[in-house]
This record gives C-alpha cells, sequence and structure tokens, in this order.
C-alpha cells in the first residue's frame, strides 16, 4: 500500500521575553511571524514569569535550562530548522541556551539583548591577541628583565596575592551583597504587590515604552498584567533575580 510521504521539515521560531513580561508580550506578532516566514511560532514563560510556577528553589530559575528542556521535549530540532528569538533579558538566557545546550538551535536572533561584555579591553592588553596583547606581553618582558631572579619572584608571589585578595574581596561583596538583598525580600515583595499589581503601573511604562502609542491596547495591558495574578508571582521574580546574581549558588559556594 502507498504511504504519504512524510511532511517536509519545517522552521520553528522560539520567542524569549524579558525581564517583567511573558509569553503574552509576542501574542500580537505570533501569526504574522507565522505567515511571513511560513514556520511553527512558539513564545514562552520564563521561569518566575507569565504563569509559570514559583517554587523557592533557585535552580528552578535556570531559564537556558529550561530552554534545554523544553525544545527536547517538544522535539524541535528533528521537525526542522530551529531559531531562537530573545529580547533584552531574553537575549541573555537565549545567548546562555546556545552556547550551554547539547543540541543548539540553527540560528539566534537577539534582539536589544542584555548582555555587557565584561574584561575585554583588559585581557586584550594584557595577554589577548592582536596588537594590544603584544605590546602587552613586551611590557612584561621588558619590566622582569631589568631585575633580578629574587625581584621576579617576589613581583609573581605579589601578583598571585593580590589576584587572591581582589578575587577574595569580590566573593566576599557578592555574599554581603546577597545577603542583604535576603533580608530586604519582605520589603521588596510589599514595593512589588503595591506597584506591579496596579493597572497603571504597566500602562505608565507601556505607553513609555510604545513608539506607536496608538496601538497599544487594553488587552495589551491586562496581557502583561496577568502574571501578577499568580500566587506568589513577586517571589518568583525575586528567586529569578536572585539566581542571575549567583548563578544558582549557595551564598558559601560564591566564596
Amino acid at each position: 500500500p502507498s504511504r504519504e510521504p512524510p511532511p517536509p521539515p519545517r522552521l520553528s521560531l522560539l520567542l524569549v521575553h524579558g525581564f517583567g513580561a511573558s509569553a503574552r508580550s509576542y501574542h500580537a506578532a505570533l501569526q504574522p511571524l507565522a505567515d511571513a516566514a511560513k514556520a511553527r511560532v512558539l513564545s514562552v514563560d520564563m521561569p518566575g514569569f507569565g504563569l509559570t510556577s514559583r517554587p523557592s528553589t533557585l535552580q528552578h530559575y535556570d531559564a537556558a535550562a529550561m530552554l534545554t528542556a523544553l525544545t527536547s521535549a517538544l522535539n524541535l530540532k528533528k521537525k526542522g530548522p530551529l531559531v531562537v528569538v530573545g529580547h533584552s533579558l531574553g537575549g541573555l538566557a537565549a545567548a546562555r541556551y546556545l552556547l550551554s545546550t547539547p543540541s543548539p538551535p540553527d540560528a539566534a536572533v537577539l534582539v536589544a539583548p542584555a548582555i555587557i561584555a565584561a574584561g575585554s579591553a583588559r585581557r586584550k592588553e594584557e595577554g589577548g591577541g592582536g596588537e594590544g596583547g603584544e605590546r602587552g606581553r613586551a611590557a612584561v618582558a621588558a619590566r622582569e628583565g631589568n631585575g633580578s631572579l629574587e625581584e621576579k619572584r617576589g613581583f609573581e608571589w605579589a601578583q598571585a596575592l593580590v589576584g587572591v585578595m581582589a578575587r577574595l574581596t569580590a566573593a566576599t561583596a557578592t555574599v554581603a551583597l546577597v545577603w542583604f538583598m535576603k533580608l530586604l525580600t519582605p520589603v521588596l515583595a510589599l514595593v512589588l504587590r503595591l506597584a506591579v499589581y496596579t493597572k497603571a503601573f504597566w500602562s505608565a511604562g507601556l505607553t513609555a515604552a510604545y513608539h506607536d502609542k496608538e496601538k497599544l491596547s487594553e488587552t495589551t495591558v491586562e496581557g502583561y498584567r496577568r502574571g501578577s495574578w499568580v500566587k506568589g508571582w513577586e517571589a518568583g521574580v525575586l528567586n529569578f533575580v536572585w539566581f542571575r546574581a549567583t548563578a544558582g549558588k549557595s551564598a558559601w559556594r560564591l566564596v
């Protein structure tokens, strides 16, 4: 008996929202994107936002791990090309997913991603490639060539000590900040409940963000608000922030 040929591979677009938003943020764009790209378009809530659960375990708020589990469960890679689109903090989550997943997407589109390249200029000057790195190595060689063996060893020990102290200071500051923010959690949760829950908060924020303010509808405002209707939503937002600040590590492991 004749069998129908399998359907051709179909492009999948996975949309990841930014901080404070939800899958609902892309509601108006889903069908136009699907029609224009002839693609399967999915929009998901990041952990701690939208209608997701809000457990106390920090590892639950790893957005990159969530994207890996989601694409695997839906077999998106087996159904055709997969493109992940991330906006703002969703851009950071998409980038981390791209670099950490064992089965990366075929492409990623980062829209105004919340990514900061820290320390790259210093690495280039001191030891990286390019002319800056060469100058850095030449300067180190010249400095080391001017002193005795004991001076060189003393200089190396001093460099190592400064490095250890810098790392210890940074870790201690991070731990202190985490504990300080933990102590402030009840206050921050109260502020979130008083401010973010109100319709006026979202109306003002979205009005400022929209280029064409005539396209901002009541439905859009209510869509952004609905995440705050979930029980424990404020704890979820704060736990997401704690995870981003600590990479899910306990305070003692940060030291």
